[in-house]
């Protein structure tokens, strides 16, 4: 970008040139922060503390493998494993694996296996969207093993 300041004093013209600088500057920033992000993790890193450090609309990506714990989802935050016979969600028996509470439809789990916990998904008032995911071997003596929701309209595809 060029620019020209005819018919000014210097002092004036380099206090123009400052200020445009700064504004285009404070634009690019504004900008950049507003996209969402994306993050990739392995096995060695935890799920939960990427979900915790996510915002809306960032997606986590879990590289293949198996990671073990329990989770609890973020409104808007899209979690995308390579597939459910390459990335498995292993939890502790004596919770949900994965617990959804307040989350749209655009709380999007995708591509892994959940497997090892008393559920694999419990939601409570959501609406999130699990897509080819495989859940298997989670055991509950109540209330379904593989999947319980309450006061939620979840989209399972």
């Amino acid at each position: 970008m060029l620019l020209k300041f005819e018919g000014r004093e210097k002092g004036e013209s380099r206090k123009m040139k400052r200020c445009i600088i700064y504004a285009m500057l404070i634009m690019t920033l504004s900008v950049s922060n507003s996209l969402a992000a994306d993050s990739t993790i392995n096995p060695s890193q935890s799920i939960q503390t990427a979900i915790d450090a996510a915002q809306y609309g960032d997606s986590i990506y879990l590289s293949p493998g198996t990671y073990t714990e329990n989770i609890t989802l973020k409104d808007g935050v899209t979690l995308i494993g390579a597939a459910p016979q390459r990335t498995i969600l292993q939890g502790n028996p004596s919770s949900s694996v994965i617990f959804s509470a307040n989350c749209d439809p655009n709380t999007i789990i995708s591509s892994f296996t959940v497997i090892g916990g008393m559920r694999g998904l419990e939601c409570d008032n959501s609406s999130l969207t699990v897509e080819n995911c495989l859940f298997t071997d989670n055991t509950c003596d109540s209330h379904g093993g593989g999947i319980l929701c309450r006061s939620g309209n979840p989209k399972i595809i």
